[in-house]
């Protein structure tokens, strides 16, 4: 009767759940700009031409589409913290 209360108890097993690392994504490449600057009354002035503007408009594209995909990272890393915490 005494030996079936003398069995070893475990009141914590260590669940270990597996950490989800999301790739990064890969680094960014830029368009190189070429800014046209020029003073005028002494003030000075930039401009682009219409090649130029494409090129930081995709450029601007490019970096919220980054943004973007880093957002997603964030996210998983904070899903993975809450599987931790419960």
């Amino acid at each position: 009767m005494v030996a079936g209360c003398s069995s070893p108890r475990v009141l914590f097993q260590e669940d270990s759940a597996k950490f989800i690392r999301p790739p990064l994504p890969s680094r960014m490449e830029l368009r190189e700009v070429d800014w046209r600057f020029f003073n005028a009354h002494s003030n000075t002035w930039f401009a682009l031409d219409n090649e130029n503007y494409l090129q930081l408009s995709k450029n601007m594209v490019d970096m919220a589409e980054y943004v973007q995909k880093l957002r997603i990272i964030i996210q998983t890393y904070e899903t993975n913290n809450v599987q931790f915490v419960e």
